[in-house]
C-alpha cells in the first residue's frame, strides 16, 4: 500500500520540536544562555524554555508564538521565517496579519500585542466610567435628588411620643448608636456626669431643623413633657420615667414642669436622675428622648408629621408618604452632617 501524502495545513508536532530544537542549538553555539536571550528580546524566560520544547500553544495565542519566535530567530541568527513557517503549521494558519501589529522586535518592549491594546482601552473606558459616576452622585447629593423608600410595614419613627405613627429616617438624638453599637456624640458634642451620678449636662451642637429654625435645648425638653403628659399616650413614657418625678409627671400626680429636664440656655440640657444611671447614654439613643420642633408641634399639634409639615433635624427631609406603600425623602440641607450623607 502507498504511503499517504501528508496534508501540510494540519498541525505538525514534529515540525514545531524541530523549530524549537534548531532555536536552542543555535542559542548554545552562540554561546548564548536563556537569561541572555530574554535581556536581549523581551521574552519571559519560560517562554523560551517552552519554545526550545517546540511547546508554542503555551505562549498565550498564536499572535505570542509568532512574536517570540521571531525575535528568538532573530537573535540567534536563524531564518526567521522557516522557524515561523513551523509555528503557524503548529498553531494554524489563521488570518494574515501585518508584521507591526505582534512582532517583539529585539530590544523594543514598546511594541504592545492589539490585544492588550483593547484590554488597556477597556479598562481606560471604564475608569472614566467610575469617575464620571463618582461626579454624578457628588452633584446628586448636592442638588438633593428624592429617593423613594419602600416600606414594609408602618412600623415608624416620625414623631419620638407616638412612634407607632412615623418612619425610621428620624431625627437625631443626644448620642446616637451606630451599626457597630458604640455610643457616639450625636445632637450633643459632649456632656459631662456629677459625682453621684444623677445629673448630666449636655452640651449641643450648632444644627437647625430642616426649615432653618435652630433647634435648642428647649425642644429636648418640651418633646420629653411631650412623652410623659398622660394626655399623649406615648408607648414608651415608661422610658423617661428615669428622670426625676418622670413616673409621677407621667400618673398626672406631679406637673410636667416639675420632670428632671431642663435648659440652662439655648445649647446645654441637663437632665436629673431618679438613680444612678451609667448606661443612660445608651437608652437616650431611642427615639423617645428625640427632640420635638417646638415651634412646628404646637401649630399643628400631632398632625405636624404630615408632608409639608414635618420638619426633622436628621439627614433626611420628608416629601412624600403613601400610607402602606412608599415615602419620598430628600437631603436635609441643614443636617449638621450633611456632607457625609448619601442618597
Amino acid at each position: 500500500m502507498a504511503e499517504s501524502q501528508r496534508d501540510d495545513t494540519q498541525p505538525s508536532f514534529e515540525g514545531a520540536l524541530d523549530a524549537g530544537s534548531r532555536l536552542r542549538q543555535a542559542r548554545e553555539a552562540a554561546g548564548l544562555s536563556r537569561a541572555d536571550i530574554a535581556a536581549t528580546t523581551k521574552i519571559p524566560e519560560r517562554h523560551i524554555v517552552a519554545i526550545e520544547a517546540g511547546d508554542f500553544a503555551a505562549l498565550a495565542g498564536r499572535s505570542y508564538a509568532i512574536g517570540f519566535s521571531r525575535s528568538y530567530a532573530r537573535a540567534v541568527g536563524l531564518d526567521e521565517q522557516d522557524i515561523i513557517g513551523a509555528v503557524r503549521q503548529e498553531m494554524g494558519a489563521g488570518d494574515a496579519e501585518p508584521e507591526h501589529r505582534h512582532a517583539f522586535e529585539p530590544g523594543d518592549p514598546s511594541r504592545v500585542p492589539s490585544k492588550r491594546i483593547a484590554w488597556l482601552a477597556a479598562l481606560a473606558v471604564l475608569v472614566v466610567a467610575v469617575v464620571l459616576m463618582v461626579v454624578w452622585r457628588a452633584h446628586s447629593n448636592e442638588v438633593g435628588d428624592p429617593v423613594d423608600l419602600t416600606l414594609s410595614g408602618e412600623g415608624t419613627v416620625l414623631d419620638g411620643a407616638t412612634p407607632e405613627s412615623g418612619i425610621a429616617m428620624s431625627p437625631s438624638g443626644l448620642p446616637v448608636e451606630p451599626t457597630a453599637g458604640a455610643v457616639i456624640p450625636g445632637m450633643a458634642e459632649r456632656w459631662e456626669t456629677s459625682p453621684d451620678g444623677l445629673t448630666w449636662t449636655f452640651h449641643l451642637r450648632p444644627a437647625r431643623w430642616s426649615d432653618g429654625a435652630p433647634v435648642t435645648a428647649e425642644d429636648f425638653v418640651f418633646a420629653y413633657r411631650r412623652v410623659l403628659d398622660p394626655r399623649t399616650g406615648a408607648t414608651y413614657a415608661y422610658l423617661l420615667q428615669i428622670l426625676k418625678n418622670g413616673a409621677a409627671a407621667n400618673a398626672g400626680k406631679a406637673p410636667l414642669e416639675a420632670i428632671g429636664a431642663r435648659a440652662l440656655d439655648a445649647r446645654t440640657l441637663q437632665l436629673t436622675l431618679e438613680h444612678p444611671a451609667p448606661y443612660l447614654p445608651q437608652l437616650l439613643t431611642h427615639q423617645s428622648f428625640y427632640p420635638a420642633p417646638t415651634h412646628v408641634v404646637r401649630r399643628w399639634g400631632d398632625a405636624w408629621v404630615r408632608p409639608g409639615r414635618y420638619v426633622s433635624n436628621g439627614p433626611y427631609r420628608l416629601i412624600e408618604w403613601r400610607l402602606g406603600d412608599h415615602i419620598t425623602v430628600v437631603k436635609n440641607p441643614y443636617f449638621f452632617d450633611a456632607a457625609k450623607v448619601c442618597v
